[in-house]
């Protein structure tokens, strides 16, 4: 079964671009773009499992200038 969530990240200022970059060279991450307001960073992840979400949140906690990750599930 497929797993999906949107990631929702605060990094620090004039790192927004770098964090994007990062989050697009993750398998499962299948869109990253920067947003205004409470956070800086919104990224999609589809994996095919929950356990393989569970290593993509874990690879975008290794965000560089991450401060807040907040993560949004489908259910």
């Amino acid at each position: 079964m497929t797993s999906r969530a949107h990631v929702l990240l605060q990094v620090d200022p004039g790192r927004s671009r770098e964090a994007v970059q990062y989050l697009t060279g993750l398998d499962t991450v299948t869109e990253a773009a920067l947003t205004s307001g409470a956070y800086d960073v919104i990224a999609t992840v589809q994996a095919p499992s929950d356990d393989a979400l569970g290593r993509t949140v874990a690879k975008a906690r290794r965000t560089p200038g991450l401060c807040v990750l907040c993560l949004c599930r489908r259910t």
